[in-house]
């Protein structure tokens, strides 16, 4: 039984080995930084402004908003496939636009209170695989576009936090165009 203020021994091993350290933590916390801003943007969007078309998606802004959350799905996806098979995942914008497109047309304007849970479900899932990841894991291939193979890190810290920045700015855009 664990001592109250002392580190369990799986606790006690995991800090010595550093299987499990920072830097899915820092990936954690970009993820859950961006995703509260986001979330901070959405939250108070009356309806007419929930309806809004985003100029650079072409979508309304709820379904921007459940997009970001779609993507943060689909890259904790390749992430975990990745690490029950050691296959990476080959990435295909024809595979993605498909999905996209096949996304807006079947879900359209997603609701308010649906789309953030959406969102701050997804954001949750991706942040928790991320704090469990192993530094081993965390610069393991699991991704790759154009014969360029990219570690489970970058997947979390730069492209999973670059959809959501670029998303938030169309969204930022859309609200100040009036």
């Amino acid at each position: 039984s664990a001592t109250p203020g002392r580190p369990t021994r799986d606790q006690r091993v995991t800090e010595r080995s550093g299987l499990v350290g920072e830097r899915g933590d820092l990936c954690t916390q970009a993820i859950v930084g961006r995703v509260d801003d986001l979330v901070s943007t959405l939250e108070p969007l009356g309806l007419d402004e929930w309806r809004r078309v985003c100029e650079a998606e072409g979508w309304p802004l709820g379904l921007v908003a459940a997009h970001v959350g779609l993507g943060l799905d689909r890259q904790a996806g390749w992430i975990e496939a990745h690490l029950r098979s050691g296959e990476r995942h080959a990435f295909s914008w024809d595979e993605t636009n498909e999905l996209n497109a096949e996304n807006a047309r079947r879900r359209g304007l997603v609701a308010k209170a649906s789309a953030l849970r959406f969102l701050r479900d997804r954001a949750s899932r991706i942040a928790a695989l991320a704090s469990r990841l192993t530094d081993a894991q965390l610069d393991a291939i699991v991704f790759s576009y154009q014969d360029k193979g990219r570690t489970a890190e970058w997947l979390i810290s730069v492209l999973a936090c670059r959809h959501i920045d670029e998303h938030h700015r169309s969204i930022r855009a859309t609200l100040a165009g009036g």
